[in-house]
């Protein structure tokens, strides 16, 4: 091969197999026959048949899941069953699967692709975890217009000061729930209340009709202190 030119990875391994051909046929200089022969004769014959799948290289390795149902393999993010919160669990990671087994059973199965988004089974999702999948602000607009005008405006004015969807969806939620508990009624004058007194919290919207403030028109102390030099309770979440 010293001499030879190929051009391309086909024709040298075209060459290659020429000269293994020859060589293999070399007669041994001591003992009789040659590579061919006693590969047809020892090797061959103790050959078994090839695995219908090719190999895969499999890693196993523990994970505990989180309280968001999920555990990280690689910088990305696989969904668990809600029993499995705060489990240990063995995780089977492939080139294309990542698998979730706890006490033997396999109880999670994903595909693994390229990307970082999260990888989410819709049935490890809880009716809560879909009622948030699918919460928009308009939808929370559209209920506090129902109500009324002073509802509406609150519920504007907070949703515009939530900084994530989770402070917007708590803020639906807990108006839905008064709503219900003290009719809508009162929702609309306790919203007012709040708009005039400059309330921002569900907790003095549920003082105010737990008080009947709403009602009496007394005074209301919002003690919701904003200070470029205090954190606030977003700080720790």
């Amino acid at each position: 091969m010293r001499k030879r030119l190929c051009t391309s990875l086909g024709e040298l391994n075209t060459a290659i197999r020429e000269l293994l051909d020859d060589l293999n046929r070399r007669p041994f200089q001591k003992l009789p026959g040659n590579r061919l022969t006693s590969f047809e004769t020892v090797d061959k014959p103790a050959l078994r048949t090839l695995l219908s799948q090719p190999y895969e290289y499999v890693e196993f390795r523990r994970a505990r899941v989180d309280m968001g149902k999920m555990i990280d393999v690689d910088g990305r993010l696989f969904s668990a069953p809600a029993i499995l919160v705060s489990q240990v669990v063995d995780v089977r990671v492939t080139a294309s699967v990542v698998e979730l087994i706890h006490d033997g059973r396999r109880l999670a199965s994903h595909i693994r692709s390229p990307g970082t988004k999260p990888v989410i089974d819709n049935s490890h999702l809880t009716p809560a975890d879909h009622a948030f999948g699918l919460w928009t602000p308009e939808r929370e607009i559209e209920w506090a217009t129902g109500l009324g005008p002073k509802t509406l405006a609150f519920m504007t004015q907070r949703l515009a000061a939530s900084s994530n969807k989770t402070m917007g969806y708590r803020l639906g939620m807990g108006m839905r729930k008064l709503a219900s508990e003290y009719g809508a009624e009162r929702m609309e004058s306790t919203c007012a209340r709040a708009l005039e007194t400059g309330a921002t919290r569900l907790a003095s919207l549920r003082a105010i009709l737990v008080n009947r403030l709403d009602v009496a028109g007394a005074p209301i102390i919002e003690a919701d202190f904003e200070h470029e030099n205090l954190r606030g309770p977003g700080y720790y979440h």
